[in-house]
């Protein structure tokens, strides 16, 4: 393809390299654009010409090797072929120095409409990328491939489908780092990205993350948290305040825990991206930084500490969380459904147009249902039901059509055949539009329900380990109590009887005494229920039922459940009769 002195075979070898091996071809034919033979220069132009968009990355990347001549060669070929993608590696060859190489960079970029610091274009590409921005991404041969330069050599490495983008984002920030190492936007960077893996795996079925073919990217994310943690808290923070920027709810509080697992909130009577968290739109956002405040449990109070445990309440009673996306160009009638939605017990968030509604759907996969409007701004209803389709990270996702008066009209069919699961109304009719997505989505998933109790289980752990007082914690009884109620995980009710323990007012007793007095509960869940009752009627005069419960569980077979009964009279005002009662009726002969 290069080197044949026959027009007609070149031609041809041309037409079967780009055909058969595409962009893998790259690296071969860069090295030649620094040939000493004019023709091999020329031919290897033509064929990289010929592959087009699909050559832009691996050239990019090869203008950190070979000679001045082939850099030159490349970057002049990158200013034609007119891919915004080329500009930072053009900046940042640009910025090396000043030779035939530099000043070819320099004239490509500012071709290419590049300008300024090549770290900040390199992160300003990363954005788009991790975005899935289609435009950007560019991937019409259908390949998952990220280029790089790696000891003078243009290296291509095949990644997963479901974190494609993601890995393109990372490998940006690793370039801005390699141009600047003291960027702490790169190391925040690149932890917001080791935590949106982390979320999209997590979004993967059961059946995906066992395949063997995904064995070496779980051994490879099993590193992601250690390295994200590694940035330290600063840099963690930046990263947390860029994962609420982006929306990606899911790495944002796993970003919030890291910051826990290392002891330092920062300032947080100045404020601090985990203190503005606590009141983002998005719950999961909001949950995760009151989990790890409460986790840090500060020695005193701060502007906003009065939401914590409130929101760590809500959390721990959380019930299975379906999550919906709603997608609609009117924003009004957005905000509107998200918030009747919201009210309702579900998760939901907002997209005004059709892209930017595919690329949230996208970003972690964890949509339960997605409620499009029947016209968008920017692109069709059945452009964003058939890509929902299409990708694997969302094809299991129910849809919703919502239409003024839940009326398709003659579109119906069409709808009907993309396996539209119901149609809603507007916010006008906000019950119609719950009503919609309930019949959409059926029962909640058992994944939905793990998520759920993880959720309720973690919030729960962190309120019982807070010894300070900088939050008000009996704010957070009202959601615990409701973790007990029937149907909930044993799991789920033990850790909100052990954060009980650790807050519980007068006003708990009767809902603590009513699950210890409950015999079809184990063992375990009484003796919670007692533990916690101690700390409810600590200094208290119990209730006639309280009291009788605690008697009766003193004689239990379990004998935590009877220890932790005796250490509940012991913490309340008995009278002295009361306490006669008891030593009576339970005297150890």
């Amino acid at each position: 393809a290069v080197t044949d002195r026959v027009f007609g075979r070149r031609t041809s070898a041309v037409n079967q390299l780009v055909a058969s091996h595409g962009e893998y071809a790259v690296p071969q034919l860069a090295a030649y654009l620094g040939s000493n033979d004019i023709d091999s220069r020329a031919n290897a132009i033509i064929a990289l010409t010929r592959l087009g968009d699909d050559a832009v990355m691996p050239l990019a990347a090869s203008l950190q090797t070979g000679n001045m001549m082939q850099k030159r060669n490349a970057a002049s070929l990158l200013g034609r072929m007119g891919d915004e993608r080329a500009v930072p590696a053009l900046l940042q060859l640009a910025a090396a120095g000043s030779d035939a190489a530099s000043q070819a960079a320099a004239a490509a970029a500012a071709k290419l409409g590049g300008s300024g610091s090549a770290v900040d274009a390199y992160l300003a590409l990363a954005t788009k990328f991790f975005h899935g921005n289609a435009q950007t991404l560019r991937n019409y041969d259908g390949t998952y491939t990220v280029w790089s330069a790696q000891d003078g050599q243009v290296t291509g490495t095949d990644v997963p489908r479901f974190l494609y983008s993601y890995e393109l984002a990372e490998q940006a920030c690793y370039d801005a780092l390699a141009a600047d190492p003291a960027s702490a936007k790169a190391r925040a960077m690149i932890a917001v990205i080791a935590f949106a893996e982390l979320a999209a795996w997590d979004g993967l079925s059961a059946d995906a993350r066992a395949d063997e073919s995904m064995a070496a990217t779980a051994a490879a994310l099993d590193g992601a948290r250690a390295l994200a943690a590694s940035t330290g808290t600063s840099d963690l923070m930046a990263a947390l305040g860029m994962a609420v920027h982006m929306g990606n709810g899911a790495a944002a509080s796993m970003i919030a825990d890291t910051i826990a697992d290392l002891g330092d909130g920062g300032d947080l009577a100045k404020g601090n991206a985990l203190t503005e968290a606590l009141t983002h739109a998005d719950k999961t956002i909001r949950y995760g930084a009151a989990i790890a405040l409460l986790r840090l449990d500060p020695a005193a109070s701060f502007p906003t500490s009065n939401l914590v445990a409130k929101l760590a309440g809500d959390a721990a009673s959380e019930a299975a969380v379906r999550q919906v996306l709603v997608i609609d160009s009117d924003t009004k009638n957005a905000m509107n459904v998200q918030r009747a939605l919201n009210g309702a017990g579900f998760h939901a968030v907002a997209a005004t147009d059709g892209a930017s509604g595919l690329m949230m759907a996208k970003a972690t996969g964890a949509f339960d249902a997605v409620v499009v409007r029947n016209a968008l701004s920017d692109i069709t209803t059945f452009q964003v039901l058939d890509e929902l389709k299409r990708d694997f990270r969302t094809a299991h996702v129910k849809t919703v059509v919502m239409a003024q008066g839940a009326q398709l009209g003659a579109a119906q069919a069409d709808y009907d055949k993309r396996g539209v699961g119901a149609v809603a109304p507007t916010s006008d009719d906000a019950q119609g539009v719950i009503n919609a997505v309930n019949e959409a989505l059926g029962d909640a998933t058992d994944a939905n329900a793990a998520a759920a109790n993880a959720l309720s289980v973690k919030a729960s752990n962190a309120l019982a380990g807070v010894r300070g007082s900088a939050f008000n914690l009996k704010d957070a009884q009202a959601g615990l109590i409701g973790a007990l109620r029937d149907g909930s995980s044993d799991e789920v009710r033990q850790a909100a009887l052990g954060a009980l323990a650790n807050l519980a007012g007068p006003d708990a007793a009767g809902a603590l005494t009513g699950v210890l007095s409950r015999s079809e509960n184990s063992a375990q869940i009484r003796a919670g229920a007692a533990s916690a009752l101690a700390a409810a009627l600590k200094g208290q005069k119990p209730s006639d039922a309280a009291f009788a419960a605690l008697l009766e569980a003193m004689g239990d077979d379990s004998v935590a459940v009877r220890n932790a009964a005796g250490g509940a009279l012991g913490a309340a005002n008995l009278t002295d009769a009361q306490r006669a009662k008891v030593m009576t009726a339970r005297r150890v002969n």
